[in-house]
Formats: structure tokens, C-alpha cells, sequence
């Protein structure tokens, strides 16, 4: 049994060109591309705008040309059948439905450096092995050739599973508004269950031996919440810089576990208004 898998680019490409890098019709495009540009394409970020020493890359109807890789392919244009190559660059954008950019001057390989499948394994042999799936006829089970050393950190197919730091990392790089966004919601979290806990009608009510909450636990999940919401203020001074060093993983995580130990916080302030023993 065959199966065919894509492989692992930044979520930035679009399905069209990922299509193109991974189709079985086109014979090793992705090495291609890597070998003439030195791009790494699991690395590259595909962009709707020029930047820097960029290379354009049009869909055509549903072809898609690639400069340098498939320039002798062709496409009917005004009834007949071109080369891209012979088609003008100042035509091209007209005839496209599409168009992506990658900067070449970004995720450079060492020169003559091969072309290396994500869904393989080069830790004990030079070539690569497939490190995914594949299926045992004789005893009708999927089976991995994946060393024991990588099996949970690839998927089914042969992919490294990014651990769930280094995607943040990667979010947080390309979108820091969005550091600011987490932390602007809680903050404003805090404001209504601070609301709540010392509302003025809760607080001018006459205490009733039965009642079912607790005021002063509740205050006191309030207070770990804002006492962990200003110790996260204090690291976030120099937050850009710590996601960019040799540890960014790490604060990563605890920056995620930072948020997400006040909402628990402020979680159990409102339980305790709820019930006394939950």
C-alpha cells in the first residue's frame, strides 16, 4: 500500500505551492528549489509582499511557475502555447491568480548541502530513512522505522512534532501584539472578579450562617492572582529579548503556565462565591 504525505513547511505557504513541492507528477522540485536558491524550505516564510532578495512565484490558472525551477513548462496564453521562460516578467502578474514571495536571503543552507526530507531520520545513516509509517502486509498492521530514540517525537507520517514551546515561540516572534493581547485579558479579567468579589451589594449583605460561599477564600484567590499578575509584569520587561536567547523555549512555558495559573486563580475566586468547600 502507497500512501503520499506532505511535507512540513510554515503554515505561511499556501496549499497551491505546497501542492506543487509535493505532488509524486513533479520529480524532486523541493531539492531543486533547494539546490539553486539555498533556501530551507521547511524554515521559509512565504509572504504577499516583496522582501529584500525575494523570488516570485506565480499560480497560473492550475499551473504554477516557479523562476529557475520549471521555466520550459508551458501554458496556452492568447491561444497558444508558451514557455514561461519566453513570457515577460511585466505579463506574468496580469496572468496569475496568485502570487507568493520568499526572501532569499532568509533560512540560507550551507552551499551543496542536499535536500533533506522532513520525514526522514539522519541520526544513524548519512542517506536518511524513512521515519514514518509503512504498512506489514503479512501481519496487517502499520509498523515505524522511526529509531526508538524519535518515535514519540515524530508523527505517523515521519514529521518532527514541534513541542508546543517552540510553536509558541515561533507565534509569539512573528506576532508580539499578541503577548500584549494575553495580557491585557487578563488584567481585565482581574478588574471583574475583583468586581464581583468586593461587590458593594455582596458586601452590605448580612452574613447568613448557611450561606453557601466564602468571601475570604475568594479574596484570597483575587490576591494570588494580582500578586502573579505583577510578578509576570516585572518578567515581561525584557520579554522580547529572553524568547529570542538559548532559552526562549523555557520562558515560553513559563510564561504560558504564569497565565495560566492566575486565570486558575481568579477561576477559584469565583467558585469560592459559588460554594464554600469546592
Amino acid at each position: 500500500m502507497k500512501r503520499y504525505v506532505k511535507a512540513s513547511f510554515d503554515s505561511s505557504i499556501p496549499e497551491w505551492l505546497k501542492n506543487k513541492f509535493t505532488s509524486s507528477r513533479y520529480p524532486n522540485y523541493a531539492q531543486k528549489f533547494v539546490e539553486k536558491y539555498g533556501v530551507a524550505l521547511s524554515d521559509a516564510e512565504f509572504l504577499d509582499s516583496p522582501s529584500g532578495r525575494s523570488i516570485t512565484i506565480y499560480k497560473i490558472g492550475n499551473r504554477v511557475y516557479i523562476p529557475g525551477i520549471n521555466d520550459d513548462e508551458e501554458i496556452p496564453v492568447n491561444g497558444r502555447w508558451r514557455k514561461f521562460k519566453s513570457i515577460a516578467k511585466s505579463k506574468l502578474p496580469s496572468l496569475a491568480d496568485d502570487i507568493v514571495y520568499v526572501d532569499l536571503d532568509s533560512n540560507q543552507v550551507e552551499k551543496g548541502e542536499p535536500y533533506r526530507d522532513p520525514r526522514y531520520s539522519y541520526r544513524h545513516n548519512p542517506k536518511g530513512r524513512y521515519a514514518g509509517q509503512y504498512y506489514d502486509e503479512g501481519r496487517d498492521v502499520w509498523r515505524t522505522f522511526a529509531p526508538s530514540d524519535e518515535i514519540r517525537s515524530r508523527d505517523k507520517s515521519g514529521y518532527q512534532v514541534p513541542s508546543p514551546e517552540s510553536q509558541l515561540r515561533r507565534y509569539y516572534q512573528k506576532f508580539p501584539e499578541k503577548i500584549t493581547a494575553k495580557v491585557d485579558s487578563i488584567y481585565n479579567r482581574i478588574l471583574e472578579v475583583k468586581d464581583k468579589v468586593l461587590a458593594p451589594d455582596l458586601i452590605n449583605t448580612p452574613r447568613d450562617r448557611n450561606e453557601e460561599m466564602s468571601i475570604g477564600n475568594a479574596i484570597y484567590g483575587l490576591k494570588d492572582a494580582i500578586e502573579g499578575y505583577r510578578d509576570l509584569l516585572s518578567e515581561l520587561k525584557n520579554f522580547d529579548e529572553l524568547i529570542k536567547g538559548d532559552y526562549s523555549d523555557y520562558y515560553i512555558g513559563k510564561f504560558s503556565d504564569e497565565i495560566k495559573k492566575i486565570s486558575n486563580n481568579l477561576d477559584e475566586a469565583e467558585r469560592r462565591l459559588t460554594s464554600r468547600w469546592l
